[in-house]
């Protein structure tokens, strides 16, 4: 049913039961004052945006790149260091910049937003624009709204 941790903060027992479902976290709380008497609580915890990183260690000419549809580059924008990567087979998108490091937003799971960084990696990489490159990619922020039933 899932993971179960019991807390006493002084004046309460605190069961916290989790349970996880696609990209739904669900918190059980049931308070037990010392005497028996029990408060439920049901959250429902939603992942409505991860935002992952990874650098390819290369330079990227991104206005080379915005000639592709999959990019959007407009060099009035943040002076031109900036190109977004988009496609089908990707939730949200990936920011590009000159440097080489990438950023992955508008995903619900750290396993959509590493598969961003990998889909904009081998697109940069199957039209010439970086050599084969193993990415570190790092979870910065996730986040999520809570509903109490």
């Amino acid at each position: 049913m899932g993971d179960v941790e019991l807390v006493y903060d002084g004046n309460f027992f605190i069961e916290i039961r989790r349970m996880e479902t696609n990209n739904e976290k669900i918190l059980e709380i049931k308070r037990t004052i010392l005497f028996g008497l029990e408060d439920m609580v049901m959250v429902k915890v939603s992942i409505v945006n991860v935002v992952a990183t990874a650098a390819l260690g290369q330079k990227v000419d991104l206005e080379e790149l915005g000639k592709h549809g999959e990019i959007l580059h407009d060099s009035e924008i943040y002076g031109g260091r900036v190109a977004y990567f988009s496609s089908p087979n990707v939730a949200g998108k990936v920011s590009i910049f000159a440097s080489g490091k990438m950023i992955s937003v508008g995903t619900k799971s750290e396993i959509e937003a590493f598969r961003a960084l990998e889909c904009a990696k081998g697109f940069l990489v199957e039209k010439g624009y970086v050599k084969p490159v193993v990415l570190e990619k790092l979870v910065q922020n996730i986040v999520a709204v809570a509903d109490f039933e």
